[in-house]
C-alpha cells in the first residue's frame, strides 16, 4: 500500500523537523553586488550584527506568541511568564529564549500546560509567520504525535525518505517487489524464527512480536516494563530524535534555529536595514587604500549605476573600449588574502606568524582556509592591514517572500549543507587549534558561528582562483576590485600572478565603452548560481542538477573528518529497513545493567583472555581501524560464535535499574532498547531474505524475548553492510551523485545500486574473506592489496565490481523504481504546481518588472529544476521499458567464477594425474625374457638405474650365463638408445617443502609454464588451484626466475655439444653456450646432478669438452659473490674480442658491464707481460 503524497509529507516533515527546515529555508546566501539594494535581499554587513539579530529574535517570538495567545483566550504558565518577560526585554537571545520556553512548557503539568506553544514555536522558526498561526493553530492535523508515534515506527516511517533533505527513497533489500513508502504490505515471510521458516504473512508475524514482547526477559526484567507500554513509543522517539541531533557531523540544532531566527528578525530590524544602505565615504576609504597600496585600475571605473553618492557599486565598467587579453587590472600581492600573505601578519599575541596557524588548514581545504583567514583579519579590527576592503566585503540574505517559492527545493539542501559545514569547520578549530578548551586570540576571531557564517560566505561570492605565472599552480583569493566584476558563465577571463609579486587580471573578451566587465568564477549549477550571485543564467545551464542524499555516501569534506560516523549505519539500517546493531543494544542493556555491573571475574575473563598471537592480531587490528577498542578487537576473536540458525549464548539477566531523573544513562538506555524493539517489528515486517538480516532478526528476537546477551561487536548485517562500504568507496562522494540535464550520473547510479543491492549480489560482487578481519575480498585476484587493508585491490581494474554497470536485472529495476518515486515525491512537494505553470508566472514576473530580479531567478530556478525532474521521470521510464536489453555484471562475474571452477576442477584432475604419475620413476627400457619358452619375466630399467646393474641382478636372480647377460645388455641399450631426449637448456635447483634438493629441468623445446608447474606439483610445492599465499608467491618466484633464465639461454650462442651415455643407457646432450666456457666445472655439476651422472666423472666430461674448445690463449682469474672463482676463458689476443668475451661473461653471472673495459686491460697486460699497461678507455667505435 502506498501512502497518499499528503502523508508522506507530513511523514517526512515530522522526522526532518520544522526546525531543522526552517533554518534552510532561512538562511542567508551570497549576493552579487548588482543585486544588493534589490527589495528581495537584505544587506547583513558584519558578523557583529548577529548578536543584535538574535537578541531581536527573542523580541519578535514572544510578540508573536501574545498575538497568538491573546486571539485563543489562553493564559500562560507562571514559569513561561517569567521566560516570556526575559525574552521581551532582550536579556536571552532568541536561541536561548526557544529552548527555556519549550523546557518550561515540558516542566508543567498538564493543567499548566500552554495549549499550541511547541507547535507554534516550532512553526515560527520553521519560517511561518505569527499571522498564520492565529487563524490556523486551532489544533494540529497531524492528531496527536505520541498517540500516531507507534504506527509511524512500525509502518517504516523513520526509514522513510526525508524529501525535503533529497533523501532517495531506498526500498528493503532483498524483496520480491519494492518498500511501499509509508504503508506495509502483506508479504510472504522468508524470515527465521528457530531455524525453520515461517509460514505467516510478515506483517502477521510482526503483530505477534508485539504480543510476544509483552511477556518477554526484558519486559519481565523491567527493561521495557509492560505497564508502561504506552511510553514505549515516546522512549523510542527519544533515541531517534538524539541520532538525528548528531546527524553525520555531531551537529545539534542551536546553529540552526539561531539563523533562522535572526534571519526573520532581519526582515524587522529597522536598524540594521538602515545600517545596511551603502555609505559612500567607507567604498571612498577603500579606494584611497588600494591606490595607496600600489593598485591601479586600466580603463576601468567603478560602475554606481548613475549615483555614485547613494548607490554601491554594482560592478566594473569599462572607460575605453577593452580588447581581448588586455590586462585592465594590476594589484599587489599584499593587498590579496590568500595563503601567501599569510606570512606577512603577525598573530595578535606576537608570538607566531599567520602562515605557522593557517596553513594547515589550507592544505585541507582551501575555501576553509581562507575563510579562517578572512575571519581572523575580521576579529582584529581596524588593526588589520586589510581592513579597508573587509569593510566592502558584504554578505546578505534572500528575504522571505523568495524563500517561500524555495521551498523544499534543491537550494534548501545547499543552505542546510553550508551551515552543516560551517558546524564542521568550527569542529575543525576544536581539534586542530585547541579552541574547544583554550581561549587564545586565533579563537576569539574565528570560533564564533556568525563569524564564520559570514566570512564562508565571502569566500564562496568573492574569491577568485588565481594562477602562478612560474609554475602554474593555482590558489584561491580574495583580490580588491576583483571582487566587484560579476559572474557570467563563459566570460572567461584571467588573474595571474606574475614575477614582480603583482596581480594582473587579463580580460576574457573584448568590451565597448561604457558597458560592464564581467569574469567567468567557475562552472556552478542553477542553485549554487542562486546561492552565490542571486541570479540564474537565463541560458539553459550544462552544469546544473540536484543532488541525490544517500545515507552511505562519504561527503566532499570526509578526509576531514577525526571522528567516526556513528549515526550513518544506523540511519542505513533504518532506511533499508533492516534490524538494529546488536552492540547498540548491548550499549542499551549495559546502561540499564540487565547483565550485571561488569564485576564477575569469570565473564570477564571470557572476554579478555587472548593468546599471545590473537594479541598481535588486536594490535593489527587496532592500527588498521577494524576495531575501535582493544576490547571490541578481543571479543571479536574470542567472543563465543552463535550456532547455525543465529543464537546467541545464554546469560543471566539482572532486574533492570530505574531512571534517577531524564535523560541519565538508564534513561537513555531504555530509549535505545524501546527504538531497537519498533526497528525489529520493522524489520520483521519487511521479510528480508537476506541470510545476514535473518540471522540478526533471531538474534535480536532472543535478546528481547530470552534475554540472550547481543553481540559486543559487529554482528552479520554490519558484515554485509561493511562490504557495501567498499563498494560504495567506488561510487564517488555525496557531491557526485547527481540527476543532471542530460543524465544520471554514473556515481548516483553506483551508490543507488549498492544501497539497495541484495546480500546475494553482494557475496558475488565482494565475497565475504576469512575472518575475523578481513572480512571481505573485492578484487579479482581473491586477495587485497594488503592483508589487512580489506577492499583496497592493487590496481583501479582489478576491482571485481563494475561502478558504471547494472548490477543485475532485479536491482536496476528496483533501482529505477525507487529513483522514480523519490524524483516524483520531490517534484510533488515544490510549490507552485506544475513546471508549465511557473514558466507563466515567469513570464509574468520578468514583463512586470521589466528586468532580472532575485524573485524572478527564484522562479527560473524552479522552473528548471521541475523541468529537471520532468525530463528525468521520461529517462528513468524509457529505461525501466529496456531493462532486459541491458548487460548486468552479476550475471557476468557469476559466468566467469563458473569458468574458473571448472578450470580449478580441470587443474585439480591435472594434480592428481601428475601424482599418481610420479610415484615411480619414468620407464627408459622394458624387455621381456623368455627364460624356459614358457616362464617369461620382464627386466625393467627405470631413470637413473645402471643397465649393467640391472642386467647383472636379473641374471643371478633367473640363473643366466656370461653371454645371456651380454645379450640382455645390449637389448637393453638398444631401447634406452630408442628414447628421445630434449636437450638440456638449464637446471635450476629447487629445496621442496620436506627440505629435499630437486633439479627443475627444461629442455630446448619445452613449455616453461607447463615445465615449471609439472615440477611444482609433483614435489607438492604448489597444486595452482588451493595454495595459501606463501605457497603462490615462492611457485610465482620459481615461474619467473624460470622464465627469465629460459630467454636469456636460448638468445646466447652454442659452443660446444657433447654426447653423454647415461648409466640406464639413454644419449643425452651437454651443451656449452656462450659465457658457459668460463665455469665448466659449474655447468658439467649441474648437468651431472640433473641426470644422475656419478661426480666422479665430472673430470672426464670437463675435459672433453675442453678439447672441443677453442684453444685458450690466457684465463683471468675473477672472484664473484660468495668468493666463488671464476677463470675467464679468452681464446683471442684481439682486444675487441676479448672485450665481447668479457661482456658475455658479466652479463651471464651479473657482474656490472663497467669492469669490462679494467678487465680487457689487465688480460691484455698478461698477453704483453714486457709491455707497461695504460688505465683503461672505451674502444673506438669501429671506423673510428
Amino acid at each position: 500500500k502506498r501512502a497518499p503524497a499528503a502523508t508522506m509529507v507530513l511523514l517526512a516533515r515530522r522526522w526532518l523537523g520544522a526546525l531543522a527546515l526552517g533554518a534552510a529555508l532561512a538562511s542567508g546566501a551570497l549576493v552579487s553586488d548588482d543585486v544588493m539594494d534589490d527589495e528581495d535581499v537584505m544587506t547583513v554587513l558584519m558578523p557583529g550584527d548577529f548578536k543584535e539579530l538574535n537578541k531581536a529574535a527573542g523580541r519578535h517570538l514572544t510578540e508573536a506568541w501574545e498575538a497568538f495567545q491573546l486571539a485563543q483566550g489562553a493564559t500562560f504558565s507562571d514559569e513561561v511568564e517569567v521566560h516570556l518577560h526575559s525574552c521581551k526585554t532582550g536579556r536571552m537571545s532568541g536561541d536561548v529564549c526557544k529552548n527555556r520556553l519549550l523546557n518550561a512548557e515540558e516542566q508543567s503539568g498538564e493543567e499548566g500546560k500552554s495549549e499550541g506553544l511547541v507547535p507554534f514555536i516550532e512553526d515560527f522558526f520553521a519560517g511561518v509567520k505569527a499571522e498564520r498561526h492565529v487563524s490556523s493553530l486551532g489544533g494540529t492535523e497531524e492528531g496527536d504525535a505520541a498517540a500516531n508515534l507507534h504506527d509511524d515506527i512500525f509502518a517504516g516511517a523513520l526509514g522513510a525518505p526525508l524529501a525535503q533533505e533529497h533523501f532517495a527513497a531506498l526500498p528493503a533489500p532483498g524483496r520480491d517487489d519494492k518498500l511501499a513508502i509509508g504503508g506495509l504490505g502483506d508479504f510472504a515471510s522468508a524470515a527465521l524464527v528457530d531455524g525453520k521458516e515461517a509460514a505467516a504473512p510478515t506483517h502477521a508475524l510482526a503483530v505477534a512480536l508485539n504480543e510476544d514482547m509483552q511477556s518477554g526477559a526484558l519486559a519481565t526484567a523491567g527493561a521495557l516494563p509492560l505497564e508502561q507500554a504506552a511510553n514505549w513509543t515516546s522512549w523510542a522517539l527519544e533515541s531517534e530524535v538524539k541520532m538525528r541531533k548528531f546527524r553525520w557531523l555531531f551537529v545539534g540544532g542551536r546553529d540552526h534555529d539561531q539563523w533562522a531566527m535572526m534571519s526573520w528578525a532581519l526582515d524587522k530590524n529597522d536598524t540594521l536595514r538602515e545600517r545596511a544602505k551603502y555609505n559612500g565615504s567607507v567604498f571612498a576609504e577603500f579606494r584611497e587604500w588600494f591606490e595607496a597600496g600600489g593598485g591601479k585600475l586600466s580603463f576601468l571605473a567603478p560602475d554606481h549605476d548613475g549615483d555614485d553618492a547613494v548607490k554601491r557599486p554594482v560592478g566594473l565598467r569599462a572607460t575605453e573600449d577593452i580588447m581581448e587579453q588586455d590586462v585592465v587590472l594590476k594589484v599587489p600581492m599584499k593587498l590579496a588574502l590568500a595563503q601567501p600573505t599569510l606570512r606577512n601578519v603577525m598573530s595578535d599575541d606576537r608570538n607566531t606568524r599567520l602562515h605557522n596557524i593557517f596553513t594547515e588548514d589550507f592544505r585541507r581545504n582551501e575555501e576553509w582556509g581562507l575563510a579562517y583567514f578572512l575571519a581572523h583579519e575580521h576579529g582584529r579590527g581596524e588593526s588589520s592591514p586589510w581592513w579597508p576592503f573587509l569593510r566592502v566585503l558584504h554578505m546578505t540574505t534572500m528575504r522571505s517572500r523568495v524563500m517561500t517559492e524555495l521551498k523544499d527545493t534543491f537550494v534548501t539542501r545547499l543552505m542546510r549543507d553550508m551551515d552543516d559545514e560551517i558546524a564542521l569547520m568550527q569542529r575543525a578549530l576544536d581539534k586542530f587549534k585547541g579552541c574547544s578548551h583554550a581561549r587564545n586570540h586565533v579563537c576569539e576571531h574565528v570560533r564564533e558561528h556568525a563569524a564564520l557564517r559570514w566570512a564562508l560566505s565571502v569566500v564562496r561570492r568573492y574569491a577568485v582562483r588565481v594562477k602562478k605565472k612560474t609554475t602554474g599552480k593555482e590558489f584561491l583569493a580574495l583580490v580588491p576590485f576583483v571582487h566587484l566584476l560579476p559572474h557570467r558563465e563563459g566570460a572567461g577571463g584571467s588573474i595571474t600572478l606574475h614575477m614582480d609579486n603583482s596581480l594582473q587580471f587579463t580580460a576574457g573578451e573584448a568590451y565597448e565603452a561604457g558597458s560592464g566587465v564581467f569574469i567567468d568564477r567557475g562552472n556552478f549549477s542553477d542553485a549554487e548560481q542562486l546561492l552565490r550571485f542571486h541570479r540564474v543564467q537565463p541560458e539553459t545551464n550544462e552544469h546544473n542538477g540536484v543532488r541525490m542524499v544517500l545515507p552511505g555516501a562519504t561527503l566532499e569534506v570526509e578526509h576531514l573528518m577525526w571522528f567516526p560516523d556513528k549515526t550513518r549505519s544506523a540511519r542505513w539500517r533504518r532506511m533499508l529497513r533492516l534490524p538494529p546493531k546488536l552492540s547498540t543494544l548491548w550499549q542499551g542493556a549495559s546502561k540499564l545493567m540487565i547483565f550485571g555491573d561488569g564485576t564477575d571475574d569469570e565473564e570477564e575473563e571470557s572476554f579478555t583472555k587472548v593468546t599471545k598471537e590473537q594479541e598481535k592480531m588486536i594490535d593489527l587490528a587496532l592500527e588498521v581501524g577494524a576495531a575501535a577498542t582493544r576490547a571490541e578487537a578481543a571479543l571479536i576473536l574470542t567472543g563465543e560464535e552463535p550456532d547455525e540458525f543465529g543464537s546467541l549464548p545464554a546469560q543471566e539477566i539482572y532486574t533492570a535499574l530505574e531512571p534517577e531523573k531524564e535523560g541519565d544513562d538508564i534513561w537513555q538506555g531504555r530509549s535505545e532498547l524501546a527504538n531497537g524493539f519498533f526497528q525489529l517489528q520493522d524489520a520483521v515486517a519487511a521479510g528480508s531474505v537476506d541470510k545476514s538480516a535473518q540471522r540478526v532478526i533471531n538474534q535480536t528476537r532472543e535478546f528481547y524475548l530470552e534475554g540472550r546477551m547481543p553481540l559486543r561487536g559487529m554482528d552479520a548485517v554490519d558484515k554485509v553492510m561493511k562490504r557495501r562500504q567498499i563498494l560504495l568507496s567506488y561510487c564517488g562522494n555525496a557531491t557526485s551523485h547527481i540527476i543532471g540535464e542530460r543524465n544520471i550520473s554514473t556515481n548516483l547510479m553506483c551508490s543507488l545500486r549498492t544501497h539497495i543491492m541484495n546480500e546475494t549480489d553482494v557475496d558475488v560482487l565482494c565475497p565475504a574473506g576469512k575472518p575475523p578481519f578481513a572480512d571481505m575480498h573485492c578484487c579479482k585476484d581473491s586477495e587485497p592489496l594488503f592483508e589487512w587493508s580489506p577492499g583496497q585491490c592493487s590496481g583501479e581494474t582489478n576491482s571485481i565490481f563494475n561502478y558504471s554497470q547494472p548490477v543485475s536485472r532485479d536491482n536496476e529495476q528496483r533501482v529505477l523504481e525507487s529513483l522514480l518515486d523519490s524524483v516524483k515525491l520531490m517534484y510533488a512537494l515544490l510549490p507552485g504546481g506544475e513546471a508549465a505553470d511557473d514558466k507563466r508566472l515567469l513570464e509574468d514576473r520578468l514583463a512586470a518588472d521589466g528586468r532580472e530580479t532575485t524573485y524572478a531567478s527564484a522562479l527560473r530556478y524552479r522552473y528548471r529544476e521541475k523541468r529537471l525532474l520532468e525530463n528525468t521521470v521520461a529517462r528513468i521510464e524509457q529505461r525501466l521499458a529496456s531493462l532486459d536489453a541491458l548487460e548486468y555484471q552479476v550475471d557476468g562475474v557469476r559466468a566467469i567464477r563458473d569458468r574458473e571452477e571448472a578450470e580449478k576442477e580441470q587443474r585439480r584432475a591435472r594434480v592428481e594425474a601428475i601424482r599418481n604419475t610420479t610415484v615411480a620413476l619414468p620407464v627408459v627400457a622394458n624387455l621381456s625374457v623368455n627364460l624356459d619358452g614358457t616362464n617369461v619375466q620382464y627386466l625393467v630399467v627405470r631413470e637413473g638405474e645402471a643397465i649393467d646393474d640391472k642386467a647383472a641382478l636379473f641374471a643371478r636372480k633367473h640363473g643366466i650365463d656370461a653371454a645371456g647377460v651380454a645379450t640382455l645388455k645390449e637389448k637393453l641399450l638398444d631401447k634406452a638408445k630408442a628414447v628421445v631426449e630434449g636437450v638440456m637448456l638449464f637446471a635450476l635447483p629447487v629445496v621442496d617443502g620436506i627440505g629435499r634438493r630437486r633439479m627443475l629441468i627444461v629442455r630446448d623445446g619445452d613449455d616453461v609454464r607447463e615445465t615449471v608447474e609439472d615440477f611444482c606439483i609433483k614435489y607438492n610445492i604448489s597444486t595452482y588451484v588451493d595454495d595459501d599465499n606463501e605457497a603462490r608467491d615462492f611457485a610465482a618466484m620459481i615461474m619467473a626466475k624460470a622464465e627469465e633464465k629460459h630467454n636469456a639461454t636460448v638468445k646466447r650462442e652454442v659452443l660446444v655439444q657433447l654426447p653423454v651415455i647415461l648409466v640406464d643407457g639413454r644419449s643425452v646432450t651437454l651443451t656449452v653456450r656462450e659465457g658457459e666456457q668460463h665455469d665448466l666445472y659449474g655447468v658439467v655439476r649441474s648437468f651431472a646432478e640433473a641426470y644422475g651422472v656419478d661426480l666422479g666423472m665430472i673430470d672426464s666430461i670437463v675435459n672433453a669438452v675442453n678439447d672441443r674448445l677453442p684453444p685458450a690463449v690466457h684465463f683471468q682469474r675473477l672472484t664473484g659473490d660468495a668468493g666463488r672463482i671464476f677463470n675467464l676463458r679468452i681464446t683471442s689476443r684481439e682486444p675487441r674480442e676479448i672485450e665481447a668475451t668479457i661482456a658475455s661473461f658479466a652479463e651471464l653471472y651479473g657482474y656490472p658491464l663497467d669492469i669490462v673495459p679494467r678487465v680487457r686491460q689487465q688480460v691484455m697486460g698478461a698477453l704483453h707481460p714486457d709491455a707497461d699497461t695504460a688505465p683503461a678507455k672505451p674502444l673506438p667505435e669501429l671506423g673510428g
